[in-house]
């Protein structure tokens, strides 16, 4: 299946929407580009591969304090605090959740598609796949960045 960019950037925009509003009643606004983005924060990344019929993956990069606030809107009553195992599960969760909102505004309903299990981990996201979109957003007044990435084709050269 050939990826349509402006298909795709509608479509995980709507499904970063609707999981987080969806899933932790989060309001989610599209920023513009981020610059000072990762510049010195504490960060959590989480990553998800769709197998088929695409074969992308899409990561999500959070500072800490916006996950942090995120784990508190989904659990009211956190009394053990928000450790970081509680905040990539959370990640985790939503990524997949998007990640199947994202496929269904791809494709048509008779469509199927496989999804991968989803990686966090704590830190900057540091893929070395092709970057095909890259969206900013502000939640909980803390950054965000959504990456659709693929697999660079390696080159073939003659010597």
């Amino acid at each position: 299946m050939k990826l349509d960019l402006e298909l795709a950037r509608g479509a995980l925009e709507e499904a970063i929407r609707q999981s987080l509003e969806g899933m932790a009643f989060l309001d989610v606004e599209t920023a513009e580009e981020l610059t000072d983005f990762e510049s010195s924060e504490e960060m959590f990344s989480a990553e998800i591969s769709i197998l088929k019929p695409l074969k992308v993956k899409i990561a999500l990069v959070v500072s800490a304090q916006c996950a942090r606030k995120w784990v508190e809107s989904v659990y009211v009553d956190i009394s053990s605090g928000v450790t970081d195992d509680t905040i990539r599960d959370v990640l985790a969760e939503t990524l997949n959740t998007a990640a199947g909102c994202f496929m269904k505004g791809m494709l048509q309903a008779s469509q199927s598609y496989e999804l991968g299990i989803p990686r966090t981990w704590k830190g900057r996201y540091h893929g070395s796949d092709e970057i095909l979109l890259q969206r900013f957003f502000t939640v909980l007044d803390e950054k965000m960045a959504v990456l659709l990435t693929k697999k660079q084709k390696k080159s073939t050269r003659k010597a």
